[in-house]
């Protein structure tokens, strides 16, 4: 039974949907999810600007997670980025 406040874990220790998603782009999804409603509480006059910058640095870092985790490195070590999922 989860305890509130805390999520849902596997018998590997691991929240729900770290299994496929991998454990770093969950918690980042999670934080980003606590961002969102944390710029809610900023003051009218910092929440546009400041809070649209903070959004838009976790969801950067977040886009890049999903990037990374759907890529792959070759025979030498390298990382291999799919062209398809690569934007910028």
């Amino acid at each position: 039974m989860p305890v509130e406040g805390k999520p849902d874990r596997h018998p590997g220790g691991q929240p729900d949907g770290a299994r496929s998603t991998g454990a770093a782009l969950e918690a980042h999804y999670r934080f980003v999810l606590w961002l969102v409603s944390a710029v809610e509480h900023f003051p009218r006059s910092q929440k546009f600007l400041l809070g649209d910058r903070i959004q838009g640095a976790g969801l950067d870092v977040l886009e890049r997670l999903i990037i990374f985790s759907k890529s792959s490195c070759n025979s030498n070590g390298q990382l291999v980025v799919d062209p398809k999922i690569w934007s910028g």
